[in-house]
């Protein structure tokens, strides 16, 4: 008996090793915007996993469960090789394209071992989605310290904070982090059981988030969370919940972050006030879409010839006729460029099923009851979901781990919990 004991408390030590591992890695992500850097973060967890816990991903019970959707898998995995292999611009031997294809694989394997660990273990998963609203707000404090002493009146100094600021590379990128982080936060919103205290804290939360969001001039990013929002709110509606606590946390935190982030602004593409002047000073749809009509043209010259398999990973950034960015700010493109038609559709189907599943039991299923930390999964894999239509949100290694995250709780069956 008291070895048993012994034997239950080394296991709950190492699982919590573990779990706490996938807080930390999760919440540096905002922080780091390389490649490797996600990929250390990513192969970290994998890593204290199979240290600690001692097991690998239960792949055997899993095939015999989703026979079809393995199949998909293998077909995917295989066909992103294909492309890497025989990529029409000779890919295979660049080394950016090959830590891209790397990168590609190892978020499916991250989805693999976040989601076995929420099949073997009971743990609630409401920190590691909570660490992403609050690495936002980390980000956000370091900006705010790191502004003291620029010449804020300096146009070399808004082009540098635009363009080749402290995190992420470009204020772009911030705000697909500030989108996942209210993403997560729709969720919580739902919760009927939250105390007082809670709610405050979730409130401030989305407040700081907003605020921060229309700082960084994204009109994409506010799009996509107000669908969002709307979206959730009205799936809660239709199953007869409530989203009192919903309607007025988007409400105050939307209006509170437009006021906010004009009295805070201090370049020329910061507020909301610059957000719209954008939009109804452009000429034409190619200026209101920040040059997207002519990126996306160049992108389908470009792999229109080679549809079956694509360019190869990272093939936009190989491509003769380049015009902007290392991505073709679409997701649609980029599957096409990058695999082609064979790789997108195995890969969007993946992702299809996998949602589908999370929606048939957190939501569709009568005898759900809109579990807060699942909801917050699917809202942020809707929100970059959305925003990945006219932007990078499933290029960048940090959204990237977010999906996985994500959709590794989203997808996993209630029974398992």
């Amino acid at each position: 008996m008291i070895g048993t004991e012994i034997s239950s408390t080394g296991l709950n030590i190492r699982r919590n090793i573990c779990f706490w591992s996938l807080c930390a890695s999760v919440f540096l992500t905002g922080f780091f915007n390389g490649a490797f850097q996600v990929l250390a973060f990513e192969w970290s967890f994998i890593y204290i996993y199979i240290v600690f816990l001692r097991a690998l991903p239960s792949t055997l019970g899993t095939i015999r469960q989703n026979q079809a959707v393995f199949g998909l898998a293998v077909l995917w995995g295989a066909s992103v090789t294909v492309s890497l292999l025989m990529s029409p611009l000779h890919l295979s031997n660049e080394p950016a394209a090959i830590i891209r294809y790397v990168q590609t694989l190892s978020h499916v394997v991250f989805f693999l071992f976040v989601r076995d660990f929420i099949g073997r273990h009971p743990v609630s998963f409401r920190w590691p989605l909570l660490a992403i609203p609050l690495s936002v707000v980390g980000v956000a404090a370091v900006m705010s310290f790191l502004l003291y002493g620029e010449d804020l009146t300096s146009a070399d100094t808004a082009s540098r904070w635009m363009n080749y600021h402290p995190f992420n590379a470009h204020i772009r990128h911030t705000g697909y982090l500030i989108t996942a982080g209210i993403g997560i936060l729709i969720g919580f919103c739902l919760s009927g059981h939250e105390r007082a205290a809670n709610r405050s804290a979730i409130l401030l939360l989305l407040i700081v988030l907003f605020t921060f969001l229309f700082w960084t001039g994204g009109r994409g990013a506010a799009l996509s969370v107000v669908f969002a929002f709307g979206t959730t709110g009205l799936v809660v509606w239709l199953k007869g919940g409530s989203v009192r606590f919903l309607s007025i946390a988007f409400i105050v935190s939307l209006f509170a972050g437009l006021v906010l982030s004009e009295l805070l602004a201090v370049f020329p593409w910061n507020g909301v006030l610059q957000m719209v002047l954008r939009s109804v000073q452009s000429q034409d749809l190619g200026q209101l879409s920040t040059g997207r009509i002519d990126i996306w043209r160049s992108a389908w010259d470009s792999v229109k010839d080679h549809l079956g398999f694509g360019l190869g990973p990272h093939g936009y950034w190989f491509m003769p006729n380049r015009i902007f960015g290392v991505q073709p700010h679409s997701v649609v493109l980029q599957f096409l460029v990058e695999w082609g038609v064979v790789g997108a559709l195995l890969f969007t189907t993946l992702m299809a099923i996998g949602f589908y599943q999370g929606l048939r039991e957190h939501v569709l299923d009568v005898r759900s009851n809109m579990n807060p930390t699942r909801i917050a999964a699917g809202a942020l894999i809707l929100v970059l979901a959305v925003h990945g239509l006219y932007d990078g949100t499933f290029f960048h290694p940090q959204p990237s781990l977010y999906l996985a995250l994500c959709f590794a709780i989203w997808s996993t069956p209630r029974q398992r919990e």
